[in-house]
């Protein structure tokens, strides 16, 4: 699948702004899912064959702090997201056709694989017999509600559209 895009010079179309934010959402919704499935996996398994004690003392809070890495960069390019346009600059850009609907996409991508990193790290930690499942759904779903694409984060181009 390609991301839509719009020739050089020229803002993107309504259709091609609203099918490159409907790829991102799906994207998006499958490493939600993957997360989700994988946790799904972990109960069925019944959590570990092997005791927590097993595991170096560390790592419980490395994970935390791992989380927290995560959600700040995630934070960062949100608001990296949020801003697109906010300035004259970037709106120049935008209509010159240099920023996109796939620079959103791509920005969107890196924020969600950092969340996937931190989750997935913390559901190891669970198959390996540490008991912190229920943190990793909260930061699944703390994540989503950060993360998940909105229609906003892309309707700056259809904005610029409009500008004289």
């Amino acid at each position: 699948m390609q991301i839509p895009t719009s020739p050089a010079g020229t803002p993107g179309s309504a259709e091609g702004v609203k099918a490159a934010y409907r790829m991102t959402a799906m994207i998006a919704g499958s490493f939600i899912m993957g997360m989700l499935l994988f946790a799904g996996v972990i109960v069925i398994l019944g959590g570990s064959t092997r005791p927590e004690t097993a595991l170096p003392p560390w790592l419980r809070p490395a994970w935390f702090t791992l989380v927290a890495a995560a959600l700040i960069a995630g934070l960062f390019v949100r608001n990296r997201i949020t801003q697109l346009g906010s300035d004259p600059e970037t709106m120049q850009q935008i209509q010159d056709g240099q920023i996109g609907p796939p620079r959103v996409h791509t920005w969107t991508m890196t924020m969600w694989a950092i969340q996937e990193m931190a989750v997935l790290f913390g559901l190891v930690l669970c198959l390996r017999g540490m008991d912190i499942l229920t943190w990793v759904l909260a930061y699944i779903i703390v994540a989503t509600a950060l993360f998940f694409p909105r229609p906003a984060w892309f309707e700056v181009f259809q904005r610029s559209s409009r500008l004289p």
